[in-house]
């Protein structure tokens, strides 16, 4: 076995020896780097307190999400537990490396924390990531050497996200409409062909090695979760665009309105998401092709997201639940105002 795979097993068996009192707690903190936890704050963002920071922080975890599933579909990386069952760990199907958990993490709290631009900040979301990174190291389900991809994965995107904004943002903004929306079309087009020519070009897995017997699910797994991926950033972008254009709504108002907004539009979120699941569940027959599972499971998370970024507001504004803004207009002085930005520079 290599090297590298010994000293892991070895730092989760050690941890898990050492301290089984801490299980319990690296199962609560793992929980809460689970795909649910990140709608809900996503939305709480972008309904109720900073709708630009969370269209961005949306978009950026959406980026995250399909980069992720590739690498790990790419690298065919083995989890801890698959090579040693004693660690006890939940069952998990998708590859490991990089660290999902950690990666999302990264992303998510070192965005919030440039939002704020407190020192406090960023203290507490550096100590989250370590936290959300060792509990997947503890809890057997990623070496070590997968929470820092992970982390590096977070931070690169974070990096490109810093350079769009200063040289691109800017640009992209002051496009027609059309050629906004057909950019975000053609952003999760582009990175579903280059996923689905590099795994032609890696071919099928080996399945004769020592986690072989976990080798079928895990691609299964892989392709499921970038179907998901890629719907939900094709969703966010072409729902985002048409919102700045077509809806322009406002987070202000009552405290009562705000909480009305984001139970509601959760509730609604959640029933789409599980509710077409029990869906095609029902209506697909067990031997369906499995291109058809994929692209309806794709269907659903595009309808989920486009509906949270530009359904759902539309919804808000014409129940009265939320303002619109003017519409944005052009002159020879000013630049368009950003539908990615709601119209606004920012809102608060």
């Amino acid at each position: 076995m290599d090297a590298l795979l010994e000293s892991g097993l070895a730092l989760s068996a050690w941890l898990q020896t050492a301290y089984p009192g801490l299980r319990g707690a690296m199962t609560l903190i793992s929980d809460l780097g689970e795909f649910e936890i990140y709608l809900v704050l996503v939305l709480l963002i972008y309904w109720c307190f900073d709708k630009r920071a969370g269209m961005h922080l949306a978009y950026l975890l959406g980026l995250n999400y399909v980069l992720l599933n590739l690498g790990k579909h790419f690298l065919r990386e083995p989890r801890p537990f698959w090579l040693d069952a004693s660690l006890n760990a939940s069952e998990t199907t998708g590859y490991g490396a990089p660290s999902g958990h950690t990666a999302s993490a990264t992303v998510a709290y070192l965005y919030l924390a440039y939002t704020v631009k407190r020192n406090w900040a960023w203290s507490l979301a550096l100590l989250g990531v370590l936290v959300m990174a060792f509990s997947r190291i503890y809890l057997g389900q990623h070496f070590w050497h997968d929470v820092l991809a992970g982390f590096l994965l977070g931070v690169s995107i974070l990096l490109g996200y810093e350079v769009w904004m200063r040289y691109a943002h800017h640009r992209f903004r002051n496009q027609i409409l059309g050629r906004r929306f057909w950019t975000a079309v053609g952003v999760p087009v582009g990175l579903g062909l280059f996923y689905f020519l590099g795994l032609l070009l890696l071919g099928v897995a080996d399945t004769a090695v020592a986690w072989g017997e976990a080798v079928p699910t895990a691609e299964l797994s892989s392709l499921a979760e970038m179907m998901a991926a890629l719907g939900i950033l094709l969703g966010l972008g072409t729902g985002f665009v048409l919102e700045g254009s077509r809806v322009r709504f406002s987070i202000s108002g009552e405290w009562w309105m705000r909480l009305i907004r984001f139970g509601v539009g959760v509730a609604v979120s959640l029933a789409i998401l599980y509710g077409l699941r029990w869906l095609v569940g029902e209506l697909l027959p067990a031997d369906a092709p499995i291109l058809l599972e994929m692209a309806l499971r794709l269907l659903r998370y595009f309808i989920t997201a486009f509906v949270g970024a530009f359904y759902l507001p539309m919804l808000f504004v014409r129940v009265g639940l939320a303002d619109d803004l003017p519409a944005p207009t052009i002159d020879v002085v000013s630049h368009r105002p950003s539908p990615l930005d709601g119209g606004k520079s920012s809102e608060r």
